[in-house]
């Protein structure tokens, strides 16, 4: 479903009630047209029809001064005319709609002028209006209300976001917050958004998602800057997660994750701005003008470490990230609750009982990377600096991330944190965790050569890696992979689990039984940004 775009009617006799609801559609951020938005002199009917042909619904304040107004009977037969479905608003009461509509017509009633925000957005809800994944930007600060399921709060961008390179040869991306009317709140919303401007244009997408990986690896030599429109391709902010580099037992490697779900293949720990947590539309907002909230905040949420292998009816001592060159308290605290809920869902669920008494890890902010991030908002500038930058239009998805080091034990052992929410149902997602040896990712994204091969994946294609040879390129914590299967097999779902583990015992769990099938593809996003990395002096640290 798309945001809608409303055509206001109205009998003059009734402008105060219309210039309320203009007044309340207009704080929700949703866009409409009234009489009044026209210029002096311009033609009124040619404008009046152009704009009911652009509206996704016509809505009618009717009062008994509408009954022989000749301006709205005309918007409604031109309505009715265009198939644009004409929702009627009653503002008194014993009104007959008979000389309009069928006596089944849906309308909503406001009489005494009890136009407020929440009548109207419940209005839109009940109505089946707004929603299914998709909201105008004003209706944010009171959708956990309304869509107390949804996570997700991710603004559609409005203004074109620019790639450039500055006098010190450096690459900066610029993302204009300003003008923003719509927001994706869910997984769905942004399939939607992929349904409409992805998959009619997919094969042209995937042809610029390679220039434009191109220009931020400096192959290309011809342009300084480039332009990536959206107004036909949407992008999502924000999004964006950890590139960890980290040593286990005397080798270098990268913690990613498997993801289940199309594109499929290893993944960097990335996620999207939320709502969810205390003190909602600050903590938002803080996400989109300064990402590396975001950033560090998804990290510690999905990234467990425990001092041994889990085992059932056992305790076990997590350990804490300390972080020594970096600004991490803010995200810490905001952490520190989702990090209770996965305890105690493990407790729950798999029979881990977890504590905090694990010896700290100590975390290192890498720097040393050529692309800067800048964000305007409101004549406001904030930069990011030391980022790779890796852009997915296939997902409508800018990535912003970030790299760290930090040193784990011979025993410690990594656990998915990642939690789903379901019709107030929390799950475990339990995905794959695996660390891949800084060899064999040297040798599959370094070198100037390196090319983006995509799998032939109609409509969600994944970046095609090489095969994994043996254990010095992969070292794999199969434990929640085990609790998949065991779940699944004993039927115990809960929430949706049985739907994501059918889907993976059909489809995976036997590759991963043998290191040689192991799937050795990867999400676009994480491959970018791996290229990305090692092509900067840094990579060449780690042997």
């Amino acid at each position: 479903m798309e945001n809608p775009h409303f055509f206001i009617s109205y009998n003059h006799a009734d402008r105060d009630a219309a210039m309320h609801l203009e007044n309340i559609i207009t704080k929700l951020g949703i866009s409409f047209f009234m009489d009044n938005q026209m210029r002096y002199n311009e033609n009124f009917i040619q404008r009046i029809e152009k704009e009911i042909k652009k509206s996704t619904y016509v809505m009618v304040l009717f009062s008994k001064k509408v009954l022989n107004a000749t301006w709205v009977n005309f918007e409604i037969n031109e309505a009715k005319k265009n198939n644009i479905p004409v929702i009627p608003i009653l503002l008194e009461r014993d009104i007959s709609l008979k000389p309009f509509f069928d006596e089944n017509v849906n309308y909503f009633s406001f009489y005494e002028n009890q136009i407020s925000v929440n009548n109207f957005i419940n209005m839109l809800i009940d109505h089946g209006l707004v929603g299914d994944g998709l909201l105008p930007i004003g209706m944010i600060q009171n959708y956990n209300n309304y869509f107390p399921n949804e996570q997700i709060a991710v603004e559609l961008l409005a203004n074109d976001v620019k790639l450039r390179k500055n006098t010190n040869d450096e690459f900066e991306i610029v993302i204009n917050r300003n003008n923003v009317k719509n927001a994706a709140i869910s997984n769905r919303g942004k399939n939607n958004l992929c349904s409409k401007y992805v998959n009619p244009k997919r094969a042209d997408l995937i042809e610029k998602d390679i220039i434009y990986h191109e220009f931020l690896m400096g192959k290309d030599k011809k342009n300084e800057y480039i332009i990536i429109p959206t107004e036909n391709i949407p992008l999502r902010w924000c999004s964006g997660g950890i590139l960890s580099i980290v040593k286990f037992k005397e080798k270098w490697w990268v913690p990613l994750f498997f993801r289940d779900i199309k594109p499929d293949g290893w993944n960097l720990s990335l996620g999207a701005s939320e709502r969810r947590r205390h003190d909602l539309n600050e903590n938002w907002e803080t996400e989109l003008s300064d990402p590396w909230k975001l950033i560090i905040r998804e990290f510690l949420e999905e990234t467990l470490i425990l001092s041994k292998k889990p085992k059932c009816c056992d305790d076990f001592q997590v350990r804490q990230f300390v972080f020594e060159n970096m600004d991490a308290q803010e995200s810490i605290r905001m952490a520190s609750e989702f990090a209770q809920d996965h305890k105690n869902l493990r407790q729950q669920c798999d029979h881990l009982s977890l504590n905090d008494a694990g010896k700290p890890i100590y975390v290192r902010l890498k720097t040393g990377f050529d692309m800067n991030l800048i964000i305007e908002k409101d004549g406001i500038k904030n930069t990011l600096h030391d980022v790779i930058i890796s852009i997915n239009l296939l997902e409508l998805g800018i990535e912003i991330i970030k790299v760290i080091e930090f040193k784990i034990g011979n025993e410690d052992y990594m656990l998915d944190g990642e939690i789903l929410e379901d019709e107030g149902t929390e799950e475990l997602v339990r995905m794959p965790f695996a660390l891949l040896s800084f060899s064999y990712l040297r040798d599959t994204f370094g070198g100037e050569d390196f090319q983006l091969q995509y799998t032939d994946d109609i409509k969600q294609p994944s970046i095609i890696g090489k095969p994994f040879k043996n254990e010095n390129d992969i070292y794999l914590f199969d434990w929640d992979i085990d609790r998949r299967m065991q779940i699944h097999e004993s039927r115990n779902y809960r929430g949706i689990e049985e739907k994501r583990y059918t889907t993976w015992a059909e489809n995976y769990d036997s590759m991963f039984r043998n290191l040689h099938t192991i799937p050795s593809r990867f999400t676009p996003a994480t491959a970018k940004a791996l290229n990305l990395f090692f092509k900067t002096p840094l990579s060449n640290l780690y042997k």
